[in-house]
Formats: structure tokens, sequence, C-alpha cells
């Protein structure tokens, strides 16, 4: 129905809707309807499903608490079958079963020893214990790649009694080979008829080498340079005082100096020596500035315009006038002298 004025009302209006809702819902299911028709005709696969599993899913939970459900167990008892396969194949093939004997009880080697020195006597024997398997390996190593096995008379095997290796006793040889030198050489001079010299030593120096030599070797270093030392302090006392003797001038000061000395701020309290190093001081500083030498010497024009001209040089530009152009502008004024001297 129209209103008077020509236009649908809101009954009408809301009715139209409905029924285009519940027509597209009719249209949506039999689309449905359809498709799954056409599914049916296409898909005709139909899978043969075990009665155990129907039995077993009618029993089990649903699909979702079955998928929620923890791995951890299954996890656990796959770990636990995996280790016993294992453990299974190592015994049949390690067959060996070694047999074990009772751990000692644990007691101190060393009762009574305190734990540090316990520990470093542990320490340096195993020290020891690697140095010795050290040498042993290296010894083993030598003896593999040295094949060269010299051969050594008897009397050789018989001189040669000492355990150590050559390289550790080369020492002692060298020593023992430069003492047998010496005492051939002694030998040779003692039996030599030509060297007949034989000094006399006097009485008293004997009797003086015989005191000397009673004591330790370094006690007597020691006094014997304490006794030079005095010995020198006491010339050099003796020398001091030949000299204050000869040189016997005493200045007198003058009283006025004295006074001069007492009244001034300048020198009070200073000795002769002080005043010396304060004027060595005072001549050794630095001089003052230009403003400190109010002299200002008069020169002639020509200087004052070498100066002008001179104003700003920097000390790279007075060395490189002073070494180069000053040497080069003489030259040639020497040069116009002797064109025009000679021309």
């Amino acid at each position: 129905p129209r209103s008077a004025s020509g236009e649908r009302t809101p009954q009408f209006a809301d009715f139209a809707f409905q029924s285009r809702e519940v027509s597209n819902k009719h249209s949506r299911e039999a689309l449905a309807r359809q498709r799954e028709e056409e599914l049916q005709r296409e898909l005709t696969f139909k899978p043969k499903i075990n009665s155990q599993y129907q039995a077993s899913r009618a029993q089990s939970a649903s699909s979702i608490e079955r998928l929620a459900k923890s791995r951890k167990e299954d996890w656990e008892r796959r770990e636990r079958l995996r280790m016993e396969t294992e453990e299974r194949k190592v015994r049949q093939h390690c067959t060996f079963k070694p047999q074990l004997t009772a751990a000692p009880p644990k007691t101190s080697p060393t009762p009574g020893v305190p734990v540090e020195v316990r520990l470093i006597n542990e320490a340096n024997s195993k020290q020891s214990l690697r140095q010795r398997a050290k040498r042993h390996l290296e010894e083993q190593e030598f003896q593999r790649t040295c094949t060269f096995r010299p051969k050594i008379n008897a009397t050789s095997r018989y001189l040669d009694t000492e355990q150590r290796p050559l390289h550790e006793r080369v020492g002692e040889l060298q020593r023992g080979k430069q003492e047998k030198l010496h005492e051939a050489k002694v030998r040779e001079e003692l039996s030599n008829p030509d060297l007949t010299f034989k000094p006399a030593i006097n009485e008293r120096s004997a009797r003086l080498a015989h005191r000397t030599a009673q004591g330790p070797v370094t006690q007597r270093l020691v006094d014997n340079c304490e006794a030079s030392l005095k010995r020198k302090l006491n010339k050099m006392a003796e020398i001091e005082m030949e000299r204050e003797e000869e040189q016997s001038f005493r200045p007198t000061p003058n009283p006025n100096s004295d006074r001069i000395l007492v009244a001034s701020d300048k020198f009070a309290g200073k000795s002769f020596f002080d005043r010396q190093e304060e004027a060595l001081q005072k001549k050794q500083a630095p001089q003052g500035d230009v403003c400190d030498y109010p002299f200002r010497p008069s020169i002639g024009v020509n200087s004052e315009i070498i100066v002008s001209e001179r104003e700003g040089e920097t000390q790279q530009e007075m060395i490189d006038r002073l070494a180069y152009r000053d040497r080069e502008r003489q030259e040639l004024s020497r040069e116009r002298v002797q064109e025009q001297y000679y021309s």
C-alpha cells in the first residue's frame, strides 16, 4: 500500500526485506545440496575401516582430547626401549668383564704432616714422575729415530761406568781435563832444568804474611778496607791542616759593612755565601722585556726605511733573505762594478 503522497509505508518495506532473506537462504541451501550430490557422484572411493579400529575409537575419548593429551609418557617409553636395545647390543659384542677390587679406606698416608706440606710433597713427586716419563718418551723417540749403534770395545765399556748421560756430565769432564792439563804443566815446569830461579822471601815478610793469613778471608778483606779508609782520611786531614797553616791570611771586614748589612732589609740575616748565591741567580735569570730599557738610539733615514720595509717579517723570511737574496744582491752589485771598471 502507498500513502496519499505516493510513498511506501515502513511495514511494507520490512516485509519485502524479510522475503528477500528467506529466498536467499533457500537458494544457499539448494546450492549446498547440489554441491554435495556432485561430490558424491565424483568421489566414489569408500575405504574399508578395521573393526578393531572402530572399537578403539568407540572406547577412546574424542579426537580433541586425544590430540591434547601429553606425549611425555610416549617419549619416556621410547627412550627406555632405545636404552634397553643399546644395552643388549653392547652385552652381545662386549663380553669383557673386569674384576674390580674394593677401594681401600681413605686414610692419610702421612699422619701428623700438615696438609699444605703434604700437598707440596705430592706436587713435587708428581712433577718428578712427569719429568721421568717425559725423559723416558724422549729416549724411546731417540732410540726409534737414531738407529746407529757404534761398536765399543771392552776397555771403553769398562771405563764408562758412569750411568748419567754425557750431556749432563760434560762440565765435570771439561773441568777434570783442565785440572789434568794444569798438573801436567806444573810437572813440566818443575822438571825443566832451565827454570832455576827461586826467590828468597824476607823473614819479616813471611811473618807478616803468616799473621795476616789468620782468620776468614772476608773478615781480612773488610779489615784491610777499613784500615785503608782510615789512613786516607788521616792523610786528607793532615793536608788540610798544612794548607791552613800556609794560608794564614784572615781578612778583617770594615765596621761600616757590618752596619750596612744589619740595617739593610735586603741583606739582613744572610751570610756571604747566601748573598753570592742570590747574585748568581739574578745574573742567570732571563732578561726583562724591551720596555724595561728606555734608551732609544737615533738611527738614520735609510735605516728607518729598511726597518719599515722589513716590518712584519717572519723568521723563515729573514733566514731566506740573509741566506739567498742578500747574497744575490751582493753578487749583482759586484758584477756591475766590474763592468763599469772594465768598460
